[in-house]
C-alpha cells in the first residue's frame, strides 16, 4: 500500500511538471492533472494539498537538484577559471537532465498573494545566494553592490534556460522539423555550447572568437600534410 501511495503521488508529480511546463501554470487545472496521472481528483489534495502545492514541490525539487549541481561545481579552493567553467557545464547538463522541471521552476507564477510560494522562492534564492557569494568573489565583483549582482548572479541559468525553453518548443510545435538541417543536440554540441558560454560569461565577446580563430587553427593544421624532405638531384 505504501508503495502505491509513492507511485500514486510521483505520478502527480510527474503530470504536473509535463502540463505545467507544456501549458503554463495558470492553464492547468486539478481535474488535468489527475487524469494525466491516472488518480482521482480527490488524490491532488490528498498528496499536495492543491494545485500550489504542487508548484512547491515542484521548486523545492528543483532547487535542490540545483544546489547540489553548485555544490559539485567547486568551492572556494577551486580556482575561479576552472570553476566558471565547471559551474556552465554544470548549468548545461541540469538543464539537459532536467528541462520541464527548470522550465517549470524557473518560471511559473501563482497569484503574488501566495505566501507560501513567495517564502520558499526566497528561501532558495538566499540559500543559493549564500553559496554563489564566494563564487563571485573570487572573480573580483563587489557582492554587496546589489546593481552588479542583479546584473551577473542570474545571467548564466537564465541564458541556459531562455537556450533550453527555445528548443523545447520548437519541438513541442514540430517546428524543429520543418526548418531542414540542424545541428545534432548531443554531448559533443553541449560541449561546444558549454565553452563557448563559459567564454563569453569570463572574457565577453573577445573570448568567443578567440576561442573560434583556435579551433579553425587547430583544425587546418590537422587537414595539413607535413611535407617531406625534397629529393637530392
Amino acid at each position: 500500500m505504501k508503495t502505491e501511495h509513492a507511485e500514486a503521488k510521483q505520478r502527480l508529480f510527474d503530470a504536473a511538471v509535463s502540463l505545467f511546463a507544456r501549458e503554463g501554470y495558470a492553464a492547468v487545472g486539478v481535474r488535468e492533472i489527475a487524469k494525466t496521472a491516472g488518480v482521482n481528483i480527490s488524490s491532488v489534495s490528498y498528496y499536495y494539498g492543491g494545485k500550489a502545492g504542487l508548484l512547491l514541490a515542484i521548486i523545492d525539487e528543483t532547487y535542490s537538484r540545483y544546489g547540489r549541481m553548485l555544490a559539485e561545481a567547486g568551492d572556494d579552493s577551486t580556482p575561479a577559471e576552472e570553476h566558471v567553467r565547471r559551474m556552465v557545464r554544470g548549468i548545461v547538463r541540469f538543464f539537459r537532465e532536467n528541462t520541464e522541471l527548470g522550465l517549470v521552476a524557473f518560471d511559473s507564477f501563482p497569484p503574488v498573494d501566495d505566501a507560501n510560494t513567495i517564502a520558499l522562492r526566497v528561501k532558495w534564492a538566499e540559500e543559493i545566494g549564500a553559496r554563489l557569494a564566494g563564487f563571485f568573489g573570487k572573480l573580483g565583483l563587489d557582492t554587496s553592490d546589489p546593481v552588479q549582482m542583479g546584473v551577473v548572479r542570474r545571467s548564466l541559468p537564465m541564458s541556459v534556460k531562455a537556450f533550453f525553453e527555445g528548443i523545447f518548443a520548437l519541438e513541442q510545435s514540430g517546428a524543429r522539423d520543418r526548418l531542414g538541417p540542424l545541428p545534432s543536440l548531443d554531448d559533443a554540441f553541449f560541449e561546444h555550447y558549454a565553452e563557448h558560454l563559459a567564454e563569453l560569461f569570463l572574457y565577453g565577446v573577445t573570448g568567443m572568437t578567440r576561442m573560434s580563430r583556435e579551433r579553425k587553427s587547430k583544425r587546418s593544421s590537422r587537414g595539413s600534410k607535413p611535407r617531406g624532405r625534397a629529393k637530392p638531384r
